[in-house]
């Protein structure tokens, strides 16, 4: 989303969150972030951590990566929370309730794959954010 953001010249506040406990607190999986060198990325310093009420009132919209997340997501919205949750990839055109798969059991091939269609929804997010 920060390369994205570089682009196309605008900045506006970005973070990453999950859903579930397990990993918080732990730094990006390795091979995540060895896919994001590939691609210009750096997620050193990265470290997991959970969606909060907050996300709901500081950020725009939270999105969700799939079904599963999105309804954790809405279980989680405090009732003043004025974000609007949505799959990730419904903000590319022609993408609508595509769901991008957990790549977690797999490898580099797989985290590549979650990093090119996350990369294809990045500059449709920052124009919608951006107007």
């Amino acid at each position: 989303m920060r390369l994205a953001m570089r682009e196309a010249g605008v900045v506006f506040p970005v973070a990453s969150a999950g859903v579930g406990p397990r990993y918080i607190g732990q730094g990006a999986d390795y091979r995540a972030s060895i896919i994001a060198a590939r691609n210009g990325a750096s997620l050193a310093g990265h470290v997991v951590k959970p969606v909060v009420d907050q996300d709901f009132r500081r950020f725009a919209y939270v999105l969700a990566m799939d079904g599963n997340n999105l309804a954790d997501i809405e279980a989680r919205r405090p009732k003043d929370g004025s974000a609007r949750a949505m799959l990730l990839m419904d903000c590319v055109g022609g993408a609508m309730g595509m769901v991008i798969a957990d790549p977690y059991r797999g490898g580099l091939d797989d985290f590549q794959r979650v990093w090119d269609e996350v990369a294809r929804a990045a500059p449709a997010i920052v124009e919608r954010v951006a107007r």
